[in-house]
């Protein structure tokens, strides 16, 4: 544990022992988040996600942003991704309050299509993309989105799986496939053409057969004229994604999250790590999957509000992991003297 860390705890127990003794529960907490720097409230929200890459892009425009196994994306770059994407979906008849479902593992792609439909008022609607044929067939009759966002190797599994896209519950539906590969670094990208084992196994890892009637999502995206900049942004009361959970129960049920909502959930996530962290300085691991609520609160939105740059990793099997033979490692301490990381 760092130094930083360890006197925060340490405050953290030394003001709760002080004030638990003549002060109310609440008391006891306020005095934790005075010693520890964090304020007890944080400012209401007033504008939706889509502004906080906005204000990222501006203030660090050549900084980098994401850091894909060794392939990196300016914050500039990811939001002129952004606004060609959103236009993409657009061009695919999305519009204010539709629902995109994504069924993608952490990768840059899947940030720039959770931003691109919140900048035009989109709902996401997120998928395990290991879940089982049938528990996202049931997710996608829930949301009933017209347009779905696919990792290659989901849908050939949901395929394999039960015969074809109808039986997936994807029938009649636009669906686009995604190509993990084409955001690696050109090395990489060439290597996994070489006819040996080792590249045979990695392209198994990241890609899948795409079934008949699936077209590319990346060539669409990569192709839009970029959204027009004065387009009308959603308000922070209207919803911004779908997550499923199981509950208490263990059917997953669809939870409605807002524009407020997930960016009250970054800024409280900002307020708590503000005492050891600081602007521009940071680098976080996306290893918590977008797909779920802490990975997309504090991967997915958080991070925007420090302009760090974000290590994306993809999933290959039950855990998250870096894709072996790829060559890529994460930022070790020792290249990172300068900034903290925040796991």
């Amino acid at each position: 544990m760092s130094a930083s860390r360890t006197s925060v705890a340490a405050l953290t127990r030394g003001a709760a022992s002080a004030a638990s003794s003549d002060a109310s529960g609440h008391e006891a907490l306020e005095a934790v988040y005075r010693q520890a720097g964090v304020p007890s409230t944080i400012p209401a929200v007033s504008e939706p996600l889509s502004c906080m890459l906005r204000d990222a892009a501006r203030d660090f425009p050549d900084r980098v942003a994401l850091d894909f196994l060794g392939a990196t994306t300016t914050y500039s770059q990811l939001e002129t991704q952004v606004a060609r994407a959103a236009e993409a979906l657009r061009g695919l008849g999305v519009g204010r309050g539709d629902v995109v479902g994504v069924i993608l593992p952490n990768c840059p792609q899947h940030v720039v299509v959770a931003y691109a439909a919140w900048r035009i008022g989109a709902i996401v609607a997120e998928h395990n993309p290991l879940a089982p044929a049938a528990q996202l067939r049931e997710q996608f009759h829930i949301h009933r989105g017209r347009v779905i966002i696919a990792w290659e190797k989901t849908l050939e599994r949901l395929v394999a799986a039960v015969g074809s896209l109808e039986a997936a519950g994807l029938g009649g539906l636009s669906v686009y496939s995604v190509d993990l590969s084409r955001h690696l670094p050109l090395r990489s990208r060439l290597a996994l053409r070489l006819p040996v084992a080792a590249a045979r196994t990695q392209r198994r890892e990241l890609r899948g057969r795409i079934p008949a009637g699936v077209r590319s999502w990346d060539d669409l995206a990569a192709s839009a004229i970029p959204l027009a900049t004065g387009f009308p942004l959603p308000s922070v009361s209207e919803a911004a994604a779908l997550l499923y959970t199981g509950g208490t129960t263990g059917t997953p049920k669809a939870v409605c999250l807002t524009h407020e909502n997930l960016r009250s959930n970054a800024e409280m996530s900002l307020a708590w790590a503000s005492g050891t962290t600081s602007a521009g300085k940071e680098t976080f691991y996306a290893v918590l999957p977008f797909f779920h609520a802490f990975g997309m609160s504090c991967r997915c939105c958080a991070r925007w509000g420090w302009p760090p740059p974000r290590w994306c990793c993809p999933s290959s099997g039950r855990t998250w992991c870096w894709p072996p033979g790829s060559g890529a490692r994460p930022p070790s301490s020792r290249g990172c003297r300068s900034c903290s990381t925040v796991w």
